[in-house]
């Protein structure tokens, strides 16, 4: 029992299946993008769910797309909007996950060079003992 607070597995704002909404993205030229501003939605640039959206319409747009248009633009090319989800994280939080992910990525690279090296050395004690004088 997590007393309602979540693991923060999904996130601490995901608590039931009623927090989960469908999301429909714009692909152009295989890219996740924003539909009106182009910009390609690779988390570093905030996008925004509009819940629930037009049916069959993407409904993921870049935050700077919201501020180009009136809600009532939005509105009928997106259909109704009883919510807005930020989905990237905020930059600071962006930045930790990043350097997170270069912290544990060094040291999955270290230890697998350790292992490299390690297995080396195995390789060369069993190369030379082999239990057979070579010198004549």
């Amino acid at each position: 029992n997590n007393n309602g607070k979540g693991d923060g597995s999904l996130g601490l704002h995901v608590r039931r299946l009623g927090d989960l909404y469908e999301a429909r993205f714009y692909r152009e030229d295989n890219v996740t993008s924003c539909p009106i501003t182009g910009k390609a939605l690779t988390g570093s640039i905030p996008a925004i769910l509009l819940v629930p959206g037009k049916e069959g319409t993407p409904n993921v747009l870049s935050e700077s797309a919201l501020k180009q248009l009136s809600p009532e633009e939005l509105e009928e090319e997106y259909g109704p909007i009883e919510k807005k989800v930020r989905l990237a994280p905020p930059p600071t939080l962006l930045e930790n996950i990043k350097e997170q992910v270069q912290v544990a990525q060094e040291k999955e690279e270290e230890e697998r060079k350790a292992a490299k090296k390690s297995k080396k050395k195995k390789r060369k004690r069993t190369d030379g003992d082999d239990g057979v004088d070579n010198k004549k």
